[in-house]
C-alpha cells in the first residue's frame, strides 16, 4: 500500500472543492464556502506533515509514570482499553495508550513510503 503525503492529500481535497464541488453549487454562499475551504487547505498543506516525533517525546516523559498497556493485537488492545475505562482507569491512561497506538501506525505508514 502506498501512502500519500499529508500535503498531497490536502491539495487533492482543495482541488476537488475548487474544481468539482464549487462549480456544481448553485447557492452563492455555499460556493464561496467551498472556495474558501479550498484556499485554507492550500495554504495549510505546506505547513503540516505526518509527525510522530512530538507524540513520542510526550509519551517517553509520561509512560514511566503509568503501567504498561496490555499487549496483543489492535482489536484486543482496544477491547482492553474499553474494559479498563469501564473499570475506572483514568482517562489519561486510556488516551495515552491510544496515542501510543497512533504513533505506531504513523511509523508504519512512514516505513511504507
Amino acid at each position: 500500500m502506498i501512502q500519500n503525503s499529508l500535503e498531497r492529500l490536502l491539495v487533492g481535497v482543495a482541488a476537488a472543492l475548487r474544481e468539482d464541488i464549487a462549480p456544481q453549487l448553485e447557492d452563492e454562499f455555499a460556493r464561496g464556502q467551498a472556495l474558501a475551504g479550498a484556499e485554507i487547505l492550500e495554504n495549510l498543506a505546506p505547513r503540516v506533515q505526518w509527525r510522530a516525533d512530538d507524540a513520542e517525546a510526550a509519551i517517553a516523559l509520561i509512560r514511566p509514570l503509568l503501567a504498561d498497556p496490555p499487549s496483543g493485537g489492535r482489536d484486543e488492545h482496544l477491547r482492553a482499553l474499553a474494559e479498563a475505562q469501564r473499570g475506572g482507569t483514568r482517562a489519561l491512561d486510556v488516551a495515552l495508550a491510544l496515542l501510543e497506538r497512533e504513533v505506531e501506525h504513523l511509523k508504519a505508514a512512514r516505513a511504507l513510503r
